[in-house]
């Protein structure tokens, strides 16, 4: 059995648990010539811009997902790979939802700061991100978070993770600080938004939908101490796309090594 919200196909159910299985990919054509290109950054600095030419299988996700002993003990676990980058890794989450008003969760989520993290990844239209959302969105950490509808059509997602992103961040890279963010978003006319919350008309309604909402994330990052002083976690950066911790980025010579506190707040209106 197939359904099209997104929950894939159901594997197997009994008394003790369900299984389903789900999947993702895309396949990504870019074209940035010319090969030389160049920007001058906000320190007046001319920098090159590493350009492509190229066709990827660029993100595959394939989802096992259902519940365990009870309904209410959700589980997911998901691998996740982008062939451009190289990159792949195994995550997921565990769950129990008590009621439609609170639902408690531990594992890999989403930190905030973007309405995108809730829901829709990666199910957006055009490009993969759009540049404003790319630059005030947190990331996906581990960490402990709760849910629910407080009351019909209203929503909330509050969470406390490691760190803003810790895709490609190992344990002993991390501090001892932790990162918060959260979620408050109404629905007054149909108190939906479509299966997976998406933007615009990419989630089909019969009826008007409307969706009111704001978002923050708030992390202390730190530098990691690479040894090339360009972190991972490139969550945190200047608005040219400039990283925060690279030496140069914010004087000439200089490089961060400090906590800076990172925070968004972005209010939404869908």
């Amino acid at each position: 059995m197939f359904d099209a919200s997104g929950t894939g196909f159901l594997v197997g159910a009994n008394e003790l648990g369900e299984l389903r299985i789900g999947g993702y990919a895309l396949v990504r054509y870019i074209n940035q010539m010319p090969a030389d290109q160049e920007f001058t950054d906000h320190l007046g600095n001319v920098r090159p811009v590493d350009t492509r030419h190229d066709l990827e299988f660029h993100r595959a996700m394939l989802h096992f997902r259902g519940w365990l002993m009870s309904p209410k003990f959700r589980y997911q676990i998901t691998s996740w790979t982008v062939m451009s980058t190289d990159q792949t890794t195994l995550f997921g989450f565990m769950g129990y939802q008590f009621n439609k008003q609170f639902n408690l969760y531990s594992g890999t989520v989403a930190v905030g700061g973007s309405r995108s993290l809730y829901g829709s990844h990666p199910y957006w239209m055009a490009h993969d991100r759009v540049l404003a959302d790319e630059y005030f969105r947190g990331g996906f950490s581990n960490g402990v978070w709760v849910n629910g509808e407080a009351v019909p059509g209203l929503w909330y997602h509050l969470t406390v993770a490691n760190n803003l992103s810790q895709l490609g961040i190992a344990a002993n890279q991390l501090d001892r600080g932790l990162s918060s963010g959260g979620s408050l978003w109404w629905m007054p006319t149909t108190h939906e938004f479509g299966p997976n919350g998406g933007y615009g008309d990419y989630e089909h309604h019969e009826n008007l939908a409307t969706r009111f909402g704001m978002t923050t994330a708030r992390s202390r990052e730190t530098s990691q101490q690479l040894s090339d002083n360009r972190p991972e976690n490139t969550q945190t950066k200047l608005a040219d796309s400039v990283p925060l911790f690279e030496t140069g980025a914010l004087a000439t010579g200089v490089t961060g090594e400090r906590r800076p506190t990172y925070g968004s707040f972005r209010s939404t209106l869908g």
